[in-house]
């Protein structure tokens, strides 16, 4: 079985332009229900994906992991209070 080689492009035009090249299809995914979406050409060797993200999604996505980081921070830093009490 052949190892593909994955090349992320960063516009839908490069994903076109590949395609121009291998002639194959190109797949489309969606991730999350109207909020992102994956495109994918296949060849024999290589595979070039697409990645499109809803603006508005990738702020709750940022918002979500900043709110994690800050509750994994306040816990750490109880623990270490907690710690000091005894």
């Amino acid at each position: 079985m052949n190892d593909l080689k994955v090349i992320e492009v960063n516009t839908f035009s490069e994903l076109i332009d590949a395609h121009s090249e291998v002639r194959m299809p190109i797949n489309y995914y969606e991730e999350v229900a109207d909020c992102k979406s994956v495109f994918v050409l296949v060849s024999t060797n290589m595979a070039w994906v697409y990645t499109l993200i809803n603006h508005e999604y990738e702020k709750k996505l940022a918002n979500s992991k900043i709110k994690k980081a800050k509750k994994k921070n306040t816990t750490a830093n109880t623990k270490v209070l907690n710690d000091k009490d005894k």
